[in-house]
């Protein structure tokens, strides 16, 4: 049976498991990951357009964010697919640590999909 980077046995995933409380750890806050990710993604954007995202710039913001949802769902389901079934990657890719912990980006991406479609709705 696999383990988890603890060395504990690693449970059954799936859409339907819970998952157990985290644990703390010797690794990062991902907040500040995530944050310094949007730093740099900032000033990538900057000189990739010349400005910097800003509202009623003529694009729907609902569409690009539900758009970007959607593929990153997708490289989820990817990874939750090769990390569950390893013999049949060819050759297996190394992620930096915070990549790695697929099931927070998979939550954080649902999340994102249903807020995006309640305000669709309205």
């Amino acid at each position: 049976m696999e383990k988890d980077y603890d060395g504990t046995l690693m449970t059954n995933h799936g859409a339907d498991t819970p998952e157990a409380p985290p644990k703390k750890n010797k690794y990062p806050a991902v907040w500040d990951l995530v944050l310094e990710d949007m730093r740099k993604r900032k000033e990538m954007g900057f000189k990739k357009y010349g400005t910097y995202l800003q509202p009623f710039n003529g694009r729907s913001a609902l569409w690009d964010a539900y758009q970007e949802s959607l593929d990153k769902v997708v490289y989820l389901r990817q990874a939750i697919f090769e990390e569950e079934n390893p013999e049949t990657v060819k050759p297996k890719i190394k992620t930096r640590a915070v990549f790695q912990s697929w099931e927070f980006w998979l939550a954080v991406s649902i999340i994102v999909i249903l807020n995006l479609a309640t305000i669709l709705v309205r």
